[in-house]
């Protein structure tokens, strides 16, 4: 998947039986959550203010950056301690310019 910078994602998370799944999002096998979900309504405490876990279980992410680029995996299981892991790749275009002024006294 590409993305110009500043663009708004959303990255579905499909699970046929939504019945006591809980959803993990990880970024570059990182957990994306501080806590995982319990069940697709319920939200877990995002790391990011710019991601947000919508109730089917999709990662949206907003003002898309440069440090967004990389590999997103949806980890869905069960009560039984089954899981299912599916991944995509992010790749984010565009120019990103962060400028910043620096003073060095007076002159």
């Amino acid at each position: 998947m590409s993305v110009e910078v500043g663009a708004t994602i959303a990255m579905p998370c499909s699970v046929d039986d939504s019945d006591a799944i809980t959803i993990t999002w990880l970024k570059d096998n990182k957990p994306l959550l501080d806590s995982p979900t319990d069940g697709p309504g319920h939200k877990g405490e995002l790391r990011d203010s710019r991601h947000k876990m919508a109730p089917s279980g999709a990662l949206q992410v907003f003002n898309v950056r440069l440090v967004d680029a990389g590999e997103y995996t949806c980890v869905a299981s069960n009560n039984d301690d089954n899981s299912v892991r599916m991944s995509a790749f992010l790749t984010v275009t565009g120019l990103y310019v962060n400028c910043t002024l620096l003073t060095t006294g007076n002159r």
